[in-house]
């Protein structure tokens, strides 16, 4: 018994490698985790952002079967588009009891350029698109996080003179005849 006592050393804790292993170890875990998560957060408010637009869609159809045609556009940011926010195409639709609120991008910035949701309503041949169909609607989602380029998801929208489905994420539109 004592021969083989002899031998065994007792460690009275971690040496400072282990603990360094074990804290790079944990290190990595919790970064790797963090970019999930921040990943899954994008896709959360991409998935949002379509839903949104989904709705404001629907939005837009009972606006023009209730007044004959879609709302105007305000000319108020956005070099000529309406963009989410109070001043909007969208009050409209809130003002006709189709929204409690203005439905807005869950990372609305202050600039036209980044992630939100716009509107122009054209007027009927504007862009080579068919006269006899009347005035049109763009609706776009200017971007998305978690894609470079139009979403699959998106119907696209073009005129013979324009097509603005590469210039933004999500894009659709809808003539009144």
């Amino acid at each position: 018994y004592n021969k083989y006592m002899k031998n065994i050393k007792y460690k009275a804790g971690f040496t400072l490698v282990e603990l360094l292993v074990v804290i790079a170890i944990i290190g990595i875990l919790s970064t790797v985790a963090v970019v999930n998560l921040n990943h899954a957060r994008a896709k959360a408010r991409d998935a949002k952002r379509i839903s949104d637009i989904n709705q404001i869609t629907i939005a837009l159809k009972v606006y023009y079967e209730n007044h004959g045609q879609y709302p105007s556009n305000t000319d108020s940011d956005c070099a000529g588009w309406d963009a989410d926010g109070d001043e909007s195409f969208m009050q409209d639709l809130v003002d006709d009891g189709m929204f409690g609120s203005v439905p807005s991008d869950p990372l609305t910035s202050g600039d036209c350029i980044g992630f939100r949701y716009k509107y122009h309503r054209y007027n009927a041949g504007q862009y080579g698109c068919d006269v006899s169909r009347g005035p049109y609607f763009v609706l776009v989602i200017a971007n998305m996080e978690t894609v470079n380029h139009t979403t699959s998801h998106s119907p696209g929208w073009s005129c013979p003179d324009r097509d603005w489905t590469p210039s933004y994420a999500w894009v659709m539109g809808g003539f009144e005849n």
